[in-house]
């Protein structure tokens, strides 16, 4: 799933730029469990999503000039080897993960947290998408500049309005549309099924293991 640069302008991006940047993650969101499809078969996919900052990179367009640039991409919410996220992960850590750390790692623990990012462009139908390539370690001893955005988490099993309010009116939509928001709404008793999907989720935001 492709990573775009968001834009409060829906007419227009102005893409980040090309390159390996700085990267401050701004936001992890635990959107839920989806449907899709694979192969031709039905199957659910639990997402969440990563924001990162770039505080070097600064928008030069409209009411937002001077801005850093925001980028994000959505992963399925697990840690098998095979995973983007957990192989994006061990790229960012510059190091593999313990068995214990794999048990329940604490995805919440990203928020604030500093990496690089590679960003290559894609054009499609005359719309210039900046990508995420690769997400990598910071070498020891390189300066971090500040960041501007206010970190947050949001995860649709432990729904607060607060950090609802957080999230873009796109964010907002694409949570409301997954199973966990639906069984909120209709007043449903959490099935076995998602029992086991708040588990998962629980041990994720869980904030005992560090990154």
């Amino acid at each position: 799933m492709a990573a775009i640069t968001l834009s409060a302008d829906n007419k227009r991006f102005e893409p980040a730029p090309e390159g390996v940047h700085i990267a401050r993650c701004v936001s992890v969101i635990f959107a839920g469990t989806y449907d899709s499809e694979w192969k031709g078969k039905k199957r659910k996919r639990t997402l969440l999503r990563l924001t990162w900052e770039l505080p070097l990179a600064l928008k030069t367009e409209g009411d937002f000039a001077g801005e850093p640039f925001l980028v994000s991409k959505t992963y399925t919410a697990s840690l098998s080897e095979k995973a983007d996220l957990f192989k994006m992960l061990v790229a960012w850590r510059g190091k593999k993960f313990t068995d214990d750390e794999l048990k329940a790692f604490a995805i919440g623990k990203l928020v604030g947290k500093y990496c690089q990012i590679q960003i290559v462009h894609e054009d499609v139908d005359g719309t210039t998408y900046a990508n995420i390539s690769t997400v990598m370690a910071i070498p020891a001893g390189t300066p971090l500049p500040p960041g501007k955005q206010e970190p947050f988490s949001y995860s649709v099993v432990e729904h607060t309005q607060a950090e609802f309010d957080k999230l873009t009116p796109k964010q907002q939509e694409w949570v409301q549309n997954s199973d966990e928001w639906k069984e909120r709404e209709n007043g449903e008793v959490l099935t076995a099924a998602s029992d086991t999907k708040k588990t998962h989720a629980q041990e994720l935001a869980e904030d005992d293991i560090p990154f």
